[in-house]
């Protein structure tokens, strides 16, 4: 990637561990934002943000993901992992940026790769 100082990379979930490590490693490409300053479950902060910063590209590796959380949970797991990923892309792609989502394996049980193919969003969880 080569940075473009008037358009930044972000990086969301700044204070979480993969995006502590692409921050370490991206150093000065990247701009972190932690939940605190950017709650990607809140539509109008989300465009407020890519609207003042105008990221080139964006790095979502965000996620309600602690499975006992998420079970007892599910709303706030459906508000992170689907309605904010959403808001995040639809965002992105409305000032122009490109968009990487990071996922687990901890979704799915592993047979995408038992038949040789990556997983798609049409995936059934597992």
């Amino acid at each position: 990637m080569v940075a473009d100082a008037t358009r930044p990379y972000l990086v969301l979930g700044a204070k979480g561990a993969l995006a502590s490590e692409l921050l370490g490693v991206l150093g000065c490409l990247c701009t972190g934002l932690s939940r605190a300053e950017l709650d990607i479950t809140d539509a109008g902060a989300v465009r407020r943000c890519f609207d003042a910063r105008r990221p080139t590209w964006v790095i979502n590796p965000c996620a309600f993901h602690r499975v006992e959380d998420c079970e007892d949970d599910p709303g706030r797991s459906f508000a992170v992992n689907a309605v904010g990923a959403a808001t995040v892309a639809r965002e992105a792609a409305r000032i122009g940026a490109g968009v990487a989502f990071i996922s687990t394996d901890y979704v799915f049980g592993g047979e995408s790769r038992e038949r040789g193919r990556p997983y798609t969003e049409l995936d059934a969880p597992a």
